[in-house]
C-alpha cells in the first residue's frame, strides 16, 4: 500500500496518526505491515474476502498494490494468516 491518502486513513485507522505521512519506512515493520494490510482489506472487504477465500491471491494484491507485485508473497502471509484463525 503506497501513498499519502492511504497512509494518513490506515494510519489513523490502525492508531499510528500520521507517522506513516513523514516516516513512509514504517509501513516495512511486519507488525504495523500486518495491520495496515488487515486495515486495507477491511475497508475492500467484499473484493478482497471473496478473492482471498477463492485463493486468487493476485486480485487482493492489486487491490493494495495496484498492480500484482509481491503477489507469492501475499498469498504465502494469506495462508499463515489463515492457518492461525
Amino acid at each position: 500500500m503506497t501513498g499519502r491518502a492511504n497512509y494518513q486513513t490506515h494510519g489513523a485507522a490502525i492508531g499510528i496518526g500520521d507517522q506513516l505521512v513523514s516516516h513512509p519506512e514504517l509501513a516495512n515493520d511486519p507488525a504495523i505491515a500486518a495491520r495496515l494490510l488487515a486495515s486495507f482489506l477491511k475497508k475492500q472487504k467484499a473484493a478482497s474476502g471473496q478473492h482471498c477465500m477463492k485463493a486468487i491471491w493476485h486480485k487482493p494484491g492489486g487491490l493494495v498494490n495496484g498492480g500484482v507485485m509481491a503477489w507469492r508473497e501475499f498469498s504465502a502471509a494469506f495462508k499463515i494468516g489463515d492457518a492461525l484463525f
